[in-house]
């Protein structure tokens, strides 16, 4: 099933659209007051040092695209979920099966995106970056606890794609939980499940 969905996804975006909509219509109707509970708890509870974390606001758009693009090539070279511009955060954004959420300095600058994507057969699937100049601090970690509790609370069987040589993530989420992988995806990627 991951492999048509990834085919309709990449190759035929109009449909992967239409689907994509419909998901979080259903998404919304029925699970949609559980996220926000969760959201709310989960969320202000979270802090590191000098960084807080919150839901991503329409406000925060042009900071976060301005710092996805501001990464170098090597950076996003695994991470392509969506696009980087105002105008895909905003689709993105207003998607209520995608939750989009982002680390912020004591200055209110962004320095790391992170985001759920949920599918009404229980499924959801994670994603994340953190600024090349905020590295090493914990930041990925710290997303990484808040990803799992919102798919645990949420009781959504938790998902990533990996590719095989992106050894750092692979050895990261292997740090705070058990993965297994399903199934290779072809182009060096795997799908894998974070056991929670």
């Amino acid at each position: 099933m991951e492999k048509i969905l990834l085919f309709i996804k990449h190759k035929l975006p109009f449909i992967w659209q239409f689907f994509d909509r419909g998901n979080g219509l259903i998404f919304q109707l029925f699970f949609g007051k559980k996220l926000e509970k969760i959201i709310e708890k989960i969320l202000p509870s979270n802090e590191l040092n000098q960084y807080t974390f919150r839901s991503v606001l329409p406000s925060d758009l042009e900071a976060l695209s301005n710092m996805l693009q501001a990464q170098s090539p090597a950076q996003v070279q695994y991470f392509r979920p969506h696009g980087f511009s105002v105008k895909n955060l905003k689709k993105q954004l207003d998607n209520p099966a995608f939750l989009m959420m982002a680390a912020f300095d004591t200055n209110g600058q962004i320095v790391a995106y992170f985001f759920l994507r949920f599918f009404v057969n229980g499924k959801v699937f994670l994603g994340r970056i953190v600024d090349q100049n905020h590295q090493r601090k914990g930041i990925g970690s710290a997303m990484n606890g808040i990803l799992y509790h919102i798919a645990k609370a949420m009781s959504f069987r938790l998902f990533t794609t990996i590719s095989q040589h992106n050894t750092a993530i692979q050895s990261l989420h292997a740090r705070h939980s058990q993965m297994v992988v399903h199934k290779n995806l072809g182009n060096g990627y795997q799908l894998v499940e974070i056991l929670l």
